[in-house]
């Protein structure tokens, strides 16, 4: 998945500072990431939650993108977003696609599409950016081992509307194969219900596939 990562990086146009934030990785990731031009690398607490926030924190620029590993942005995303920050917008997200086809797969797609237009509540795989007036205005993202995507959606959303990008970001479909579309999304849903209920993050975290 690393090097895949790295010659996307390599690929989008426009300047950036590219962060890696490992969380105890030992499958050489650390050892890809330090020796890529271009590229800096972090540490920290294992959870995507705790890994963003450290990344947010040393990143030096005034507009933050996160991107999961297994994500891929359009070649002119960044484009696209000052494009968008141009004409006033503050944060907001890309639609997005997996690398994979079939009827559920489709369904799950518009699904996620909609439920981060309609709600304002982007998931992870939507490569959430924003300035960071609103990163900081929102409070950042808070560090918690799951679901920390729907908390930073909804601190940002309290800061102002999001801005939709068309995009697509392409994104891997492995833990709908591992588990199948329904499954995941079913397991996902009850992950959600009982964030929403209050249930602390920690106890759900075991809870969420993980694979490879």
């Amino acid at each position: 998945m690393m090097p895949g990562l790295l010659a996307h990086f390599e690929a989008l146009t426009g300047p950036r500072e590219v962060i890696i934030v490992d969380g105890g990785s030992t499958d050489g990731t650390r050892e890809m990431a330090r020796s890529a031009p271009g590229v800096r690398l972090l540490e920290a607490d294992r959870g995507r939650g705790m890994q963003i926030a450290a990344g947010a924190e040393a990143a030096t620029g005034e507009v933050l993108l996160v991107l999961h590993a297994d994500t891929r942005l359009p070649a002119d995303a960044l484009a696209r977003v000052e494009e968008a920050l141009a004409g006033g917008a503050r944060w907001g997200w890309f639609n997005v696609r997996y690398d994979a086809g079939g009827p559920w797969l489709r369904l799950v797609t518009r699904y996620v599409n909609a439920h981060a237009c309609v709600l304002g509540e982007p998931t992870g795989e939507n490569a959430i950016w924003a300035t960071r007036a609103a990163w900081e205005q929102a409070g950042g993202c808070p560090r918690i081992p799951i679901l920390e995507d729907l908390e930073l959606a909804r601190r940002l959303r309290r800061v102002g509307r999001g801005t939709r990008l068309a995009g697509p970001v392409i994104c891997s479909a492995r833990r709908y194969r591992a588990w199948t579309p329904l499954g995941m999304n079913l397991r996902c849903s009850a992950l959600w219900l009982a964030f929403h209920l209050g249930v602390a993050p920690h106890r759900l975290a075991p809870l969420y596939p993980k694979v490879r």
